[in-house]
């Protein structure tokens, strides 16, 4: 329910599959590949390993770039296409639930 007008809303799901392969999932990969550049830089974030010849972030590191993929994916969420029910649409789902 709105708290603005008091109108019901809900999710249409229209799109949706498509924002998931054109929208998310890159910024998914975008962020963990910038979150894992960035931190071959910052000294505390990471550890080398001389076997592989490769710096592998360490756990405070791995979290930083977890929390970040995170909020850059659920501020995506706000693209979701809302919809109004409409009067008749309650009435039936309130007349339906009644005994």
């Amino acid at each position: 329910m709105c708290g603005g007008c008091g109108k019901f809303l809900y999710l249409t799901g229209t799109r949706r599959l498509r924002r998931i392969f054109l929208l998310v999932l890159p910024v998914f990969f975008g962020v963990g590949i910038v979150g894992f550049l960035l931190l071959r830089s910052i000294d505390g974030l990471n550890e080398y390993h001389e076997v592989k010849e490769a710096y592998e972030p360490n756990f405070l590191g791995f979290f930083l770039i977890c929390a970040a993929i995170y909020l850059a994916v659920n501020l995506l969420s706000r693209f979701e296409i809302v919809g109004v029910v409409s009067p008749s649409e309650v009435d039936d789902e309130q007349a339906g639930s009644d005994p």
